[in-house]
């Protein structure tokens, strides 16, 4: 399955972080637990984790071929 997490940061906007994750995983909780392991910004490896910190919804696999997400803010 793909799962889409998007980070929700009710401190406001950091800069240099994902913003998103498009994630392959058998289970939500795989799914965070790859976007955690994924640290490549300034934010917390706990922002994937924490259902209060981050949202995370299945996804369909079918339709047309091409990019399905980029999601990076940068500062």
């Amino acid at each position: 399955m793909l799962f889409l997490l998007e980070r929700d940061d009710p401190e406001g906007k950091i800069y240099d972080c994902n913003d998103a994750f498009l994630v392959r995983a058998r289970s939500e909780k795989q799914a965070r637990k790859i976007a955690s392991k994924r640290q490549s910004g300034d934010e917390p490896p706990q922002t994937w984790l924490d259902p209060k910190k981050s949202s995370c919804e299945i996804v369909p696999a079918d339709g047309e071929p091409g990019i399905i997400m980029t999601d990076f803010h940068a500062g």
